[in-house]
């Protein structure tokens, strides 16, 4: 019963939305759809961060090379001190330009001692953060953690200081920031519709504006994404062969 209530949403959703624009994706979301905070990456509507949030970097592991993302670049300029440097030309989905400024105030959400990601600052030495111009700087005491402060360079989502400055410090360590009205990011897709503790669909929309299409030369595939919850293996698999979904990362035959 529970993946057949995931379906018949899905089919709704076939018939509203144009099917050779549109990727289906399924797997990752098992909890209600209602839980909008970046740094809660075990809870958090899939596609948050990536698909509106995004960070400075970006990691291959394969190569075990960092991407310049929102950051072109970074590196220590002292045994003690880190410099990012920011990407000029980047607009939050609202209109208003990313700077340094937003990318240390999201880092410096990470001192609150309940902030998910706080080990940054717990356990890497990490003293403060600061922006000039559009540079960011990171001091250190003693010798900094380098390996886990590289993992805090592309796990870190960089948000709108002038949205997340109305939240309490409470709502951003501990709350679901459950506003979709709120969700103002950088990234290639904008959210649609779908947030809420009972929804099994969750939609993004391409983005017109999305920096990386002049910056990077990139272009986004899919005009919508759609993630739907998970509600069983079974059904995922009959509506993957029937060519419903094109992706499902949880099955293992």
């Amino acid at each position: 019963p529970g993946g057949e209530v995931s379906w018949v949403w899905t089919s709704q959703t076939l018939a509203a939305l144009p099917r050779s624009q549109t990727l289906y994706m399924s797997g990752n979301q098992w909890s209600p759809n209602n839980d909008l905070n970046p740094a809660k990456n075990w809870d958090y509507v899939t596609g948050l961060v990536g698909f509106a949030y995004e960070t400075p970097f970006r990691y291959d592991p394969l190569k075990d090379k960092f991407i310049p993302w929102l950051a072109t670049g970074g590196g220590w300029t002292s045994k003690s001190a880190y410099t990012m440097a920011i990407r000029s030309g980047v607009k939050w989905s609202d209109g208003q330009p990313m700077t340094a400024k937003d990318v240390a105030y999201s880092y410096n959400l990470l001192k609150s001692p309940t902030h998910p990601q706080h080990p940054l600052f717990a356990d890497t030495g990490l003293k403060s953060i600061k922006a000039s111009g559009n540079k960011v700087v990171f001091t250190f005491s003693g010798t900094p953690a380098f390996q886990e402060f590289d993992n805090y360079r592309f796990n870190v989502a960089v948000v709108p200081q002038h949205i997340f400055k109305s939240y309490s410090t409470t709502d951003i360590t501990t709350g679901n920031l459950s506003n979709p009205k709120k969700i103002v990011g950088t990234g290639p897709y904008l959210y649609q519709s779908g947030v809420g503790a009972s929804s099994n669909t969750v939609v993004w929309k391409k983005s017109p504006n999305w920096w990386a299409t002049s910056a990077l030369g990139l272009k986004v595939g899919p005009q919508y994404v759609v993630d739907i919850k998970n509600g069983t293996n079974a059904a995922a698999l009959s509506n993957l062969l029937a060519g419903n979904i094109d992706l499902f990362n949880n099955f293992a035959p």
